[in-house]
């Protein structure tokens, strides 16, 4: 069975925010369900761009969209660079969240990370509309 960024998403938003690792599991999934959507649509484009500088995978994808989707997609660069600050946002959000186990995360960051991640791939999705 393979999986999409929507069923990271929808997953995300099922999970139960009442506790605390629940609401680092939706933080967690809400920025894989933007990840995934963003490589589903340009991973391989990413990869191949070498104006894109060696990083990791995910920051190369974020680099991709803020420099090179307005260049070579001629997509608007302040949507483009919106978009790229709200995955990087957010995958600082899940890196809290996975990793600084002892700083408390409260319930409204996965609400955030939960409407980000919506937002992202809405927006995402009307650039190839």
């Amino acid at each position: 069975m393979s999986v999409n960024s929507n069923d990271f998403l929808e997953f995300a938003k099922r999970i139960s925010t009442e506790t605390e690792i629940g609401v680092r599991n939706a933080v967690s999934r809400a920025y894989y369900s933007m990840y995934s959507h963003a490589a589903n649509q340009y991973g391989l484009s990413c990869k191949k761009d070498s104006s894109i500088k060696k990083k990791g995978s995910h920051e190369r994808m974020a680099d991709y969209i803020n420099l090179s989707l307005p260049r070579v997609h001629h997509y608007p660069q302040d949507l483009c660079n919106n978009l790229s600050l709200q995955l990087t946002k957010v995958k600082h959000r899940r890196h809290a969240a996975d990793y600084h186990l002892n700083v408390k995360m409260e319930e409204g960051e996965a609400y955030v990370a939960l409407n980000t991640a919506t937002a992202f791939i809405f927006a995402m999705n009307s650039l190839t509309q």
